[in-house]
């Protein structure tokens, strides 16, 4: 009975043989193939050897060009990576380096505002004469303090230069 068991096991119904095929699409024709899992049938030992084979097959492409390949690839790899993580690094700092310029750079562009204010303020005769008279106590010039006379040379006035008398 437990012979029968196992063979009946291994049997496919027509309908499970179907499942188990795939369809490859040709250049003409539909291609029927089957799955070399499922069309093995087999004691257990050449399941193992089968397998075995399987396995053996993949690591026969490890060859010795082949390995020094991979392992060119895998050190440049990481070569590629390492440059790229310290580009991102370097370009990070560049742009906090950046943020922290501009920031200072608004600051001095306020002192500016405020300095070209205070400098228009002092050019302003109407805000100099306030400061003249209210602050510094000075009081405007009598008909009698001011001379004007005519200067036939030269238009500029030097300051040391004499007063004509005429």
């Amino acid at each position: 009975m437990a012979s029968r068991r196992q063979q009946g096991a291994h049997r496919r119904t027509p309908q499970a043989e179907r499942r188990n095929r795939y369809y490859t699409e040709g250049n003409v024709v539909r291609q029927e193939r089957h799955s070399e899992e499922y069309v093995r049938v087999g004691t257990e030992r050449e399941r193992k050897r089968y397998h075995v084979r399987k396995n053996w097959k993949k690591a026969s492409f490890m060859t010795l060009p082949y390995v020094f390949a991979l392992t060119l690839a895998s050190i440049a790899l990481v070569v590629v990576s390492t440059r790229y993580l310290e580009a991102r690094n370097g370009i990070n700092d560049s742009a906090r380096t950046v943020r922290m310029l501009e920031s200072e750079l608004e600051g001095l562009r306020e002192s500016n505002s405020g300095l070209r204010k205070s400098i228009s303020n002092y050019t302003d005769l109407e805000y100099v004469y306030k400061v003249a008279t209210e602050e510094l106590g000075m009081v405007p010039a009598g008909e009698d303090q001011v001379i004007y006379f005519n200067r036939t040379e030269s238009e500029y006035v030097r300051q040391n230069e004499d007063i004509p008398k005429e």
